[in-house]
């Protein structure tokens, strides 16, 4: 795979999404490539032997091994660095690290999931023991196996231990390195060898189990286990919650053989991923369900941790202590003053109107004349009622005119006046 060469002017958007003992990792847009990646800024390395290990490094290109897309060299924001530092381009992966996972379902994951997670591990880490030259890992631990968006587990940061100049096999990290150190990575004068990785992975099969920290207390008790490690002190797989579980005695069997204080009674990677397979397979048509019932986990919790940061803000509106904020109250408009019109019903009974009600009045429209041939000219009645028309305070009376035709319909009422001098076309009008 060909190694490119990335700087700040292909990159935009950057967001922390985490740091650790190597260095930070940000979320970044890579503008030419459109897609996002994410970028681990090395907070010191060898320049010299940095490119030569990367080179190694673009050749795991497998299913379940984070890809290295390229070197990265700039100055990334938030960093204060004279020189340009260096770093590594990597695909994303959404879900995180199998770390962040454990601790947001504070629980172990579906037995099917924890199977499948052993077996995705055990396929990257074999594949790098495969690759010529040989890759060691030398740092397998839960927050080094990321996730994509179906919870596929990839191993990333291997090889780093070689990159960085400071790092040795006794290496000094607190915490969670120290419980996935083989007891021979205590000895100053130790050689890592394949199964230094093989047992970390062993440990790392017992915080899945558990779903969080194998020892309880680690960080307090990082110095202790220095100590008790070497002496044969392993993690209590006694008390699980997979206790009926199929197939949990032959995988507490192989984590016992890979964990062992011998080096040489650790198998191979190789024999690790066939038998973790053969105990994933009965399991395959559980993984889909599973999978979907974690992510929506995931995903309600973190509608809720989105709702409880909404509801700290205090966004309510405020409202008078003495009202009911969940009342709706209904309010009088004054509509001003109301004119009635001559004739009008209120004017000929003297009735005091109501200010808040809106009336339409009856105007006198004068002689009304109707058409030859209506209806009222055969019955002989005394023409239309008077018009309706809604009240205007700046006048006594309210008509339409169109053309020669005066009136207004409300209702039913279709009463038309017509202007006995007949229709004539302005002297403006077209022929």
């Amino acid at each position: 795979m060909e190694l490119h060469s990335v700087d700040d002017s292909n990159l935009n958007s950057w967001v922390e999404i985490g740091r650790g003992g190597f260095g930070q990792v940000f979320k970044v847009r890579h503008n030419p490539w459109g897609i996002t990646v994410a970028v681990k800024v090395l907070h010191q390395s060898d320049s010299k032997a940095f490119a030569k290990e990367v080179r190694a490094m673009c050749k795991g290109n497998s299913s379940h091994v984070v890809q290295i897309r390229g070197m990265y060299n700039g100055h990334p924001p938030n960093i204060t660095c004279i020189t340009p530092v260096q770093g590594l381009v990597m695909e994303y992966m959404e879900r995180g690290s199998l770390d962040s996972l454990l601790k947001q379902l504070d629980e172990p994951p579906p037995w099917c999931l924890t199977l499948r997670f052993a077996h995705h591990v055990a396929v990257g880490l074999n594949f790098l023991h495969k690759l010529n030259p040989q890759i060691l890992h030398l740092d397998l631990k839960p927050s080094n196996v990321l996730l994509d968006c179906s919870l596929n587990a990839k191993v990333t940061d291997f090889g780093l231990a070689k990159i960085l100049s400071d790092t040795s096999c006794s290496s000094k990290e607190e915490g969670g390195t120290t419980s996935y150190m083989p007891p021979e990575a205590f000895d100053l004068n130790c050689k890592p060898t394949p199964a230094s990785d093989v047992y970390s992975y062993a440990i790392l099969l017992c915080s899945i189990l558990k779903g969080g920290q194998p020892y309880p207390n680690q960080v307090c008790l990082s110095s202790l286990l220095k100590l008790r490690i070497p002496l044969g002190d392993r993690p209590n797989l006694d008390e699980l919650a997979f206790r009926e579980a199929k197939g949990l005695t032959e995988l507490i069997d192989l984590i016992k053989k890979c964990w062992d204080a011998n080096p040489l009674n650790r198998p191979p990677f190789s024999d690790c991923m066939l038998k973790v397979e053969g105990l994933l397979e009965p399991l395959q048509c559980e993984i889909k369900d599973a999978v979907h019932k974690v992510l929506n986990s995931l995903d309600s919790e973190l509608d809720t941790e989105i709702e409880q940061q909404i509801g700290a803000l205090n966004l309510s509106a405020s409202v008078p202590h003495n009202e009911n904020p969940g009342t709706l109250k209904s309010m009088k408009s004054d509509p001003g003053p109301v004119q009635d019109l001559p004739g009008s019903s209120a004017n000929r009974r003297g009735d005091k109107e109501n200010p808040g009600t809106l009336k339409f009045m009856k105007s006198d429209p004068g002689p009304v004349q109707d058409l030859s041939g209506s209806s009222a000219s055969r019955r002989g009645d005394k023409g239309p009622p008077a018009l309706l028309v809604p009240p205007r305070p700046s006048s006594r009376q309210t008509t339409i005119r169109a053309s020669n035709v005066y009136g207004v319909q409300i209702g039913d009422n279709n009463t038309m006046v017509i202007r006995g001098s007949g229709r004539h076309r302005h002297k403006t009008a077209p022929p």
